[in-house]
């Protein structure tokens, strides 16, 4: 059997980590994307409990899950923070 041609084609090509997602560029690949995430997700747990809190009917679990949403929130916040720093550095 003779040998055959190595493929030269995209579909021959490994999968770009950066584009792996159908040509768009992969979440995880942008500098603000891990912050962003988290402080958007603690935000999102501290609206959810803040009616309870707000109401004076909330118990020891609402307002340790609203600390921990907070503290969520203001962890993603720093990271945007140090990853603009970092980026910002990188590129001057």
């Amino acid at each position: 059997m003779p040998p055959t041609a190595p493929r030269t084609g995209p579909e021959s090509q490994a999968p770009d980590e950066e584009t792996s997602t159908g040509g768009f560029a992969a979440p995880g690949s942008r500098w603000w994307w891990t912050g962003a995430y988290r402080g958007v997700l603690g935000a999102l747990v501290v609206g959810f409990q803040a009616p309870e809190i707000m109401s004076g009917e909330a118990h020891v679990m609402n307002w340790l899950v609203g600390a921990l949403g907070a503290a969520a929130a203001v962890w993603g916040v720093v990271l945007v923070v140090q990853s603009y720093r970092a980026q910002a550095a990188g590129q001057g």
